[in-house]
Formats: C-alpha cells, sequence, structure tokens
C-alpha cells in the first residue's frame, strides 16, 4: 500500500467502525410490538449496512491504489476562503440565533449565509426561500411529527 493510501485506509476503517457502532447501539432500542415487519431497527440497520459497505469499497479501493504522481496542492483562492468564512457566519448565526429567536428565523439565516457562500448576490431573496422552507419544514415538525424544534418569537402566535 503507497504511503498516501494509509489516510485513506484510516477512513474506511473509521467508517467500518462507526457502522459498526451503529449497529451495536440498534440492537438497544426497544421494540414494543412483535407483529410489526418493520420496526424502528430497520432504518438504523440499513444505514449501518450501507456505512459498511461504503468503508469496505474504500478500504479495497485504498488497498489496491496504485502510485499516484506526487502534485504540489494549489493554495485555496480567496474566493474558496470567503465561501467557507460565510458558511462559518451561517453556522454561527443559526447556533447564536435558535434558542432567542427560534428555529424559523435561525434557519432563514442560515440558508441565506450558505446562498451567499455558493455565490447568491440576491439575500433578500435567498432569506424568503430560506424562510419559506424553515416554515414549511417547521410546520412539518410541529403538526405531522409533534417535534418543536423552537418557535421562538413566533411562539405567541
Amino acid at each position: 500500500m503507497r504511503p498516501a493510501a494509509t489516510g485513506e485506509f484510516a477512513v474506511a476503517l473509521g467508517l467500518i467502525l462507526a457502522a459498526g457502532a451503529i449497529a451495536l447501539e440498534t440492537t438497544t432500542i426497544p421494540v414494543a410490538a412483535v407483529y410489526a415487519k418493520i420496526g424502528p431497527r430497520a432504518f438504523p440497520y440499513a444505514a449501518a449496512l450501507g456505512l459498511g459497505l461504503v468503508g469496505l469499497v474504500l478500504a479495497v479501493e485504498a488497498w489496491r491504489a496504485a502510485p499516484a504522481a506526487v502534485e504540489a496542492e494549489p493554495a485555496p483562492s480567496p474566493l474558496a476562503r470567503r465561501a467557507l468564512g460565510w458558511l462559518g457566519v451561517g453556522l454561527a448565526a443559526n447556533a447564536v440565533l435558535i434558542a432567542p429567536l427560534g428555529f424559523v428565523l435561525a434557519s432563514t439565516a442560515l440558508f441565506a449565509a450558505v446562498a451567499r457562500a455558493f455565490g447568491s448576490v440576491r439575500p433578500l431573496r435567498d432569506a424568503a426561500v430560506g424562510c419559506a422552507l424553515a416554515v414549511a419544514l417547521h410546520q412539518g415538525f410541529v403538526r405531522l411529527l409533534g417535534l418543536d424544534l423552537g418557535s421562538g418569537v413566533f411562539a405567541r402566535w
């Protein structure tokens, strides 16, 4: 195995270990009804299986990898740094705003910042689209699943 493939092999091993941990923790999920064909353990087991298969494929590819020509990594462009900065601003805004303002406004700020990171120059449109998506998600979680994501300033309404 070439030295550069050891990192790829380590990632593959990490995926396989994560799949094992998910499968092991899935065994602790209680199953109330024995007559159900698909219980609460089905999807975590499916996710663990998929993650494990991806890890195995990556491990095989890392093991069989041919030596690659060593190329100098190009320096990140200022544009990439700016996009990364906008992503960081969006995540930080979401983390700070979700408790006082609620899910909808925090997610709107996150959406607008991520859109800016991807090069959008229409912040009002991005905020409107983000707000519409956040309201739909919030209502879906509250009304369909009965989960409160944090209403924030909209709690009174």
